[in-house]
């Protein structure tokens, strides 16, 4: 494997169709699907272990879509291990400062800002922390990067690179937003979407310069990881 690989390596047009679709699903209909199949079961699931079966849910049908896609990350050569690892780190660190500095940003905006998904998550963690922990940190990871990196951010980068990383980037915060529009303000859901925004660059970042979609899957882990532990 190559440094070009990135433009080498893409989708077929099965998988951007199936991509899309499953989406659309995942984001607009699936929570409430669980939500009115969990009134039906013997046993009814708290919050927890119903988020956890849609992060299940989504990381089935990410390795179905693309599998074909991930089977072609998995058996770099050396200099291509090194490159991503360099990538990784590189990234990581990045994501990590740009955060920090905004973070200094939003705490001057609004000193008793609170991420409401961070939140959910904390919240979620109390009952089942080990579920959470799986689901956040190898899970969600996975899922995202296949659709937001792999779908998105690839699917457009052909046509243009900057609408890719644009385009990516929105939808990922807004995916992390979507599910408290209507029960925030205006202003703390726009803090809450500018807050993803570092991520959303360096991941994708780090896939076009690695070649490789492991590299914003192993620093979207660890930077989930550290979120978890924090609870502890």
């Amino acid at each position: 494997m190559t440094k070009n690989d990135f433009l080498r390596i893409t989708l077929t047009r099965h998988q951007k169709i199936w991509g899309w679709r499953y989406l659309l699903f995942m984001t607009v209909f699936l929570s409430s699907i669980l939500g009115a199949l969990n009134w039906i079961l013997p046993v009814t699931l708290n919050a927890t272990q119903l988020n956890f079966l849609f992060f299940c849910a989504n990381f089935v049908a990410a390795l179905l879509i693309f599998r074909t896609y991930l089977l072609q990350f998995l058996s770099p050569d050396k200099k291509q291990l090194l490159r991503i690892a360099g990538v990784s780190l590189l990234f990581y660190g990045l994501y990590w400062i740009a955060s920090a500095l905004l973070g200094r940003g939003i705490a001057a905006i609004d000193p008793d800002f609170v991420n409401q998904n961070d939140a959910a998550i904390s919240t979620m963690s109390g009952s089942h922390y080990w579920l959470m922990f799986l689901g956040t940190v190898f899970l969600v990871p996975v899922t995202e990067e296949c659709f937001h990196r792999g779908l998105i951010f690839r699917g457009l980068y052909d046509r243009s690179p900057v609408a890719a990383f644009l385009v990516s980037t929105a939808v990922f915060c807004t995916v992390h937003i979507l599910n408290y529009i209507g029960n925030y303000s205006l202003p703390t859901l726009l803090l809450c979407f500018v807050q993803y925004i570092p991520a959303g660059l360096c991941l994708a970042g780090a896939y076009r310069l690695s070649g490789s979609l492991i590299s914003p899957i192993l620093i979207h882990m660890a930077v989930n990881a550290v979120g978890m532990l924090t609870l502890r």
